[in-house]
């Protein structure tokens, strides 16, 4: 174990708060019924092992910090520092900002008590989605972690229970009805261009085709599609290749035939030459609902039809993972529980179907 002569700067104080109160008096250290002497750290290091605690914790210089400035430096520190996605970092601040909205900006860590996540949990789950509860408090304990690693005395992370996820269900279309939605798209529309219905054509046939999600989508660029095949990073930071099917690419090189643009961009906005957004495409989803028998129907709606569609075919589910991007079998696997052709042909054949 690491000593010091004078003051201990290497003592686990930050967390001996989680399981009783720590006091400074006089010169000691005094602990419920435990009393040790500064000059004796051995004794308080042996008793810390007992716990299962860390043996050695840097102590905080400024015993204080604001939840505002601790979800902010945890970001800074783990997750910007991490190489996350700026879409992460902006779900981070917001998951933030619900903590701050709700006990206040100047609200000091190290007073939370498990009263007070309580409270927020309650307050979350009275308007907010399960597993958005979750994510928040998830969240909260990576604070709560990373101000203790930093010698704040706050309240430890394991006190806090997380509410079950919530049971996932894959909304998905078979491919007639990918294609009658896509023949819905085909159709004029009054205030849309003939290059903006054929863009939007054109963009339900390649998510269809590749599997790729809207934000891969509208980050693809011309040159990017060569001999029917792209290759995008997702999540896993990790370049996967996709492919373009013979409709998708008559429907893109029909789009592209009435560019006489210079832009980079696959697809463009009609309003304005600048790269479509992930919003825009989902847009147009929403219309197409509006103006069909179709429901519920958004651009990540295509993904899980192509995911279905291929399992339908018989495709091992590890070519499925590859196809999607997914760091995990476990992921994919989510579809199997909504497609089993296997089941299918043994209920045929026993019930005579």
């Amino acid at each position: 174990m690491r000593q010091r002569t004078g003051k201990i700067r290497y003592l686990p104080v930050a967390y001996t708060c989680y399981l009783r109160p720590i006091y400074q008096l006089n010169g000691d250290l005094q602990m419920s019924n435990f009393t040790y002497k500064k000059e004796d750290p051995i004794a308080m290091m042996t008793q810390f092992a007992s716990w299962g605690l860390p043996q050695t914790m840097v102590v905080a210089k400024d015993p204080k910090i604001s939840m505002e400035e601790a979800f902010k430096r945890r970001i800074d520190n783990d997750v910007v520092a991490a190489g996350a996605s700026p879409k992460t970092v902006r779900h981070c601040e917001y998951i933030g900002r619900l903590a701050t909205d709700f006990f206040g900006k100047d609200k000091e860590m190290t007073t939370l008590d498990i009263d007070d996540v309580l409270n927020y949990h309650d307050h979350l789950a009275s308007w907010l989605r399960p597993d958005t509860v979750r994510k928040a408090l998830t969240d909260l304990k990576c604070v709560l972690r990373w101000c203790a690693m930093r010698g704040y005395r706050v309240l430890h992370p394991d006190f806090i229970k997380l509410p079950k996820h919530e049971k996932r269900t894959v909304n998905f279309l078979t491919e007639e009805e990918v294609f009658e939605f896509i023949n819905v798209v085909r159709q004029p529309r009054i205030g849309l261009s003939e290059q903006g219905r054929l863009r939007n054509v054109a963009i339900c046939e390649l998510l269809y085709s590749s599997g790729v999600r809207v934000s891969e989508l509208v980050a693809l660029n011309r040159k990017q599609i060569k001999r029917r095949e792209f290759a995008v990073v997702g999540k896993s930071k990790l370049a996967r290749p996709c492919f373009v099917s013979p409709r998708a690419d008559h429907a893109l090189k029909e789009y592209l035939a009435t560019r006489k643009d210079k832009n980079p961009a696959l697809f463009l906005s009609t309003e304005e030459e600048k790269r479509l957004s992930d919003q825009s495409v989902r847009n147009v989803f929403k219309r197409v609902c509006m103006m069909s028998d179709f429901e519920g129907v958004h651009p990540h709606t295509f993904r899980h039809s192509f995911a279905t569609n291929l399992i339908n075919h018989g495709v091992d589910i590890s070519f499925v993972s590859k196809f999607l991007g997914h760091e995990s079998l476990d992921v994919t696997k989510i579809y199997l529980h909504f497609t089993n052709q296997g089941l299918k042909k043994i209920h045929q054949a026993v019930m005579g179907c």
